[in-house]
């Protein structure tokens, strides 16, 4: 009898674990994210080592489900610019938004998408993230034949508390309500980091190469996306702080016979 009550105390036991576990885990994933990433890691040593390894030692080939690169980074740029979703928080940070298709099948507008954006910040030579917003939203366009215009996208997003249960089931289909449930935020939250060091670099090569005179071309997208031709054949892309500056480096650097064209 008393074995038995043993056993049954541990079953109640387990069942309260997991009980908690998964209604931890479930708000973690069906509840937008916001707040300071410095309330997520545990000490300051973390906070410094977690970026270095975002960009060093993996390559999460993440992919937004878009087969459109532009249609994702325009995306990307529209809810930059969204103070609900990216904010910043001191002078001189990179900020970036990590959008992932929750219906990959689905090819036209209004698109459903989980978004994380976060700012950063590179002092002392450590990087450091500042804030971060992470959440589902629905977004929608006029004209599918334009280019990708980031001021005429709309949104509608779940308000926050008790309202945010039924938003999700009045928002969202059910293909993309199921895959709120499979998505991976700490994928998105790492993708979107790895992206900002390498575009980090990236920018910094092109800055070096138009200050040097040795570019040959560059294009700049609505998108801000850049693309620079160097005089000896090599390409390098990123994405440019904001409208026209790679435009501006070029006029300052005062460099001969340089092409600058944007769409």
């Amino acid at each position: 009898m008393k074995k038995n009550l043993i056993y049954l105390l541990a079953f109640i036991f387990l069942l309260s674990f997991l009980f908690f576990w998964l209604k931890k885990d479930g708000e973690r994933l069906f509840f937008p994210e916001k707040k300071p990433v410095s309330s997520i890691v545990e000490n300051e040593e973390q906070k410094e080592e977690f970026f270095e390894s975002s960009i060093i030692e993996e390559d999460l080939s993440f992919s937004s489900g878009f087969d459109n690169e532009q249609l994702a980074l325009s995306l990307e740029r529209y809810f930059l610019n969204q103070e609900q979703f990216s904010w910043q928080t001191k002078e001189g940070s990179w900020r970036h938004c990590t959008v992932e298709n929750l219906e990959p099948e689905n090819e036209l507008f209004p698109f459903s998408v989980w978004v994380y954006c976060g700012e950063y910040l590179l002092e002392d030579g450590k990087w450091e993230e500042l804030s971060g917003s992470s959440g589902p939203v629905k977004v929608d366009y006029p004209n599918e034949l334009s280019y990708y215009n980031p001021s005429q996208f709309s949104h509608v997003a779940p308000r926050d508390g008790s309202y945010y249960s039924q938003d999700i089931k009045n928002i969202f289909s059910e293909e993309a309500q199921k895959s709120l449930a499979w998505i991976d935020i700490e994928t998105i939250l790492k993708a979107n980091r790895q992206f900002v060091l390498k575009n980090y670099l990236a920018w910094g090569k092109i800055k070096e190469a138009i200050n040097n005179c040795q570019v040959k071309q560059v294009f700049q997208a609505h998108s801000l996306q850049v693309e620079v031709n160097l005089k000896d054949g090599t390409e390098i892309k990123a994405v440019e702080p904001k409208i026209d500056e790679i435009m501006n480096l070029v006029t300052n650097a005062n460099c001969k016979d340089v092409i600058m064209s944007t769409e």
